[in-house]
């Protein structure tokens, strides 16, 4: 095998297909005597084969002396190669030889160096993607929060329309929808409670007047009242002085329901508290007011809750919002209509989360215009004709109610009759 060129350049065809990388090829094979090159392809310095040249001194020793494998990293003339070296046996077993095979390092280093480029420009491609897209979903995310917090600073300063810009999609969305849905409701609360204010300051503006006027007012026109009448028994009194002196009793007479309502209006008198059954209540108020029903040939029904709960209410002064609400339906009625009362225990707790009952007063009557609507509890606002009310009764009504710690609340349609529900509470006060 000597200097034979031939089995060490078909090992390398057939082990490394005659790959070359940078002009060389990347595998080598060796054929030792002992520890001297006698078959090669491994190039020398001068431009041939490396025959003659020794192989390193611990490969020597380990595969020559101790018969043992080696595999290294080892410089093999000029350039880098991942070695292994094999002994070679005669036939009785005696090591006379070694076999060597390299492949050219820098193949794998040059791949390994490529391939963690590869890897941190990849590493940071998607370190820069995910920078975009995390941006682009936080400001998907932030951009809505931040017009949100704009938005709270803005209904802090009292506005109700505040600017939270395009609604986003998914969850944002829900939390936009319902910061509006929280905005409106605080818009209708606080009409709600402008209104409330304004009812207050102009009960308040009456009940002053009255309390003023009222005591005042009431001496004289008992005197002109009784005088007046004293004056009718005369018989010496011709018709056209009867029937002026007529006109001035009537008159007279109106004058003191409003100085009555007045004073009713403006005393709000603490109510005297007791158990009232409900049913019983609306039972009896409906009694009294059975004749003028018949009379205008409209009929009267009560649908009476079971087990209604008492009520700690003033009997008498209940009393008076019933007959107050039932007279201005027999006033809305006409002969053939009808007007139900009914109870029942409520659903519906309070915000002192306080159990009530409700009371129901329909008619089948003329109805109110939308427009009246917010108006029926104003003090002086009637649509009866002048001479047929004072516009007292509902805001005297209004008045027990809310001292009972109850609201009203009144639905109606033009030509199908009107619905006033009285809420209560059991307790019959605020808490």
């Amino acid at each position: 095998m000597n200097r034979d060129e031939k089995i060490v350049d078909t090992v390398r065809g057939t082990v490394f297909r005659n790959e070359e990388y940078k002009g060389r090829s990347i595998g080598r094979a060796t054929i030792f005597l002992k520890d001297v090159r006698v078959a090669t392809n491994v190039p020398a310095q001068d431009g041939g084969r490396a025959i003659g040249t020794r192989v390193a001194e611990d490969v020597r020793e380990h595969v020559l002396e101790k018969g043992e494998r080696w595999t290294k990293q080892a410089m093999v003339i000029t350039d880098w190669y991942i070695t292994a070296y094999e002994p070679i046996k005669d036939i009785s077993d005696k090591i006379v030889g070694i076999l060597g095979m390299g492949v050219l390092e820098e193949k794998y280093v040059d791949l390994r160096w490529r391939t963690l480029a590869s890897f941190v420009l990849i590493t940071l491609a998607g370190m820069a993607l995910a920078t975009l897209l995390g941006c682009f979903l936080a400001g998907r995310i932030i951009n809505p929060v931040h017009r949100l917090i704009r938005a709270s600073q803005q209904v802090t300063e009292g506005s109700l329309t505040p600017d939270i810009g395009p609604v986003s999609s998914g969850e944002m969305a829900v939390l936009q929808n319902t910061f509006k849905e929280m905005v409106a409701a605080m818009g209708r609360r606080r009409a709600e409670s402008q209104d409330r204010l304004v009812l207050s300051e102009r009960q308040a503006s009456v009940g002053r007047l009255a309390a003023g006027v009222a005591h005042e007012i009431n001496n004289p026109l008992t005197g002109v009242l009784t005088y007046t009448h004293m004056l009718l028994r005369r018989k010496d009194l011709n018709e056209e002085v009867r029937a002026d002196l007529q006109t001035i009793a009537e008159a007279t007479e109106r004058v003191r329901k409003i100085v009555k309502g007045l004073l009713d209006f403006s005393r709000q008198t603490k109510p005297d508290r007791e158990q009232v059954d409900v049913n019983r209540l609306i039972s009896s108020t409906m009694s009294l007011m059975e004749n003028q029903a018949l009379l205008k040939g409209v009929g009267m029904v009560f649908k009476p809750g079971h087990d209604l709960h008492m009520v700690n209410m003033d009997r008498n002064q209940f009393q008076s919002v019933l007959l107050n609400i039932l007279i201005n339906a027999l006033d809305a009625t006409k002969p053939g209509d009808t007007i139900t009362f009914s109870t029942a225990n409520s659903p519906v707790r309070n915000e002192a989360e306080q159990e009530g009952i409700e009371i129901s007063i329909a008619d089948t009557g003329c109805g109110i215009p939308s427009e009246h609507l917010n108006k029926l509890f104003d003090p002086f606002f009637t649509t009866k004709e002048v001479g047929h009310g004072t516009g007292l009764g509902l805001s005297v009504t209004l008045g027990i109610v809310q001292r009972h710690g109850g609201t009203v609340q009144v639905t109606s349609e033009v030509g199908k009759g009107s619905t006033f529900t009285i809420w209560v509470p059991l307790e019959g006060r605020v808490r």
